[in-house]
C-alpha cells in the first residue's frame, strides 16, 4: 500500500509527520511525504520519498485554521446567548 502524509506547518508539525512516515516504511509501506521544500532535507536524510509543496500552500493552511478559530468563537458566543 502506498500512503501519502501531507504536513503543513513549521518544525514543529513536520517532526512528527516524518517520524510517522519513517514508522510506516520500517512496517512495510511505501511512503511518501509531502511538505514545504524547506524541509526537504532533513526528511530526505530518513529515506522517506519527498513532495515538496509551494509556499502558497502554507499561507492556505494558516487561513484555514484561523477560519476555523473564528468559527469555534462564533459557535461559542451564540451558544452563550442562548442560555
Amino acid at each position: 500500500m502506498k500512503i501519502t502524509v501531507f504536513a503543513a506547518g513549521s518544525r514543529g508539525d513536520i517532526q512528527p509527520c516524518n517520524a510517522l512516515s519513517r514508522g510506516l516504511l520500517r512496517a512495510g509501506y511505501r511512503v511518501s511525504l509531502a511538505a514545504l521544500a524547506d524541509f526537504t532535507d532533513s526528511v530526505q536524510n530518513h529515506d522517506v520519498d519527498f513532495y515538496p509543496l509551494r509556499e502558497d500552500v502554507q499561507r492556505n493552511v494558516v487561513r484555514i485554521r484561523v477560519l476555523q478559530c473564528q468559527l469555534a468563537e462564533n459557535l461559542l458566543v451564540v451558544s452563550e446567548k442562548k442560555r
